[in-house]
């Protein structure tokens, strides 16, 4: 019997194991134009990117004035108020403890990217077309490990690898 094969209840049936699917949370800031097309074009290929073996779900959404947790790649009704980044830091932690999270920030706000260097030091991975910290002093973007900052041309979209 082949070693990666498992006999089913009919001798005459192998199946193959699963390819394994690797997991990834998104947490996606700014759902503008930007974050619309990006969080459009995630639902769109999600199905795609699992034959490659890897599963996009989104942990939350957030603008300046309101996040949801687990959405339906749109805000509801459920949307919670934001009060300031710093409760937008403590909801990203709380979804970060439950497990590895990706950041995505679809924003051109400063304030968010200032909030990069906590996320850092949570190992919160950040994917973003933010271009406000890596235009900052080279000694503190050298600091930013889980950062990455790639974009499509025209589009501003975060490439997602």
């Amino acid at each position: 019997m082949n070693s990666h094969a498992m006999l089913s209840g009919n001798s005459n049936t192998y199946h193959l194991p699963q390819k394994e699917v690797k997991q990834i949370k998104l947490f996606v800031i700014g759902v503008g134009n930007v974050g619309n097309a990006f969080l459009e074009l995630l639902k769109l290929r999600n199905e795609s990117f699992e034959e490659e073996g890897v599963r996009f779900h989104l942990a939350g959404i957030a603008n300046s004035s309101q996040y949801e947790l687990r959405p339906d790649f749109a805000f509801s009704e459920s949307a919670m108020p934001l009060e300031n980044e710093d409760h937008l830091l403590e909801v990203i932690k709380n979804e970060a403890m439950i497990g590895n999270l990706i950041v995505v920030d679809n924003t051109a706000s400063e304030a968010i990217s200032n909030l990069y260097w906590e996320l850092n030091d949570l190992n919160v991975g950040v994917v973003a077309c933010n271009k406000i910290a890596p235009s900052g002093p080279v000694d503190e973007f050298k600091q930013l490990r889980n950062i990455k900052f790639e974009t499509c041309v025209g589009a501003a979209l975060p490439v997602v690898k």
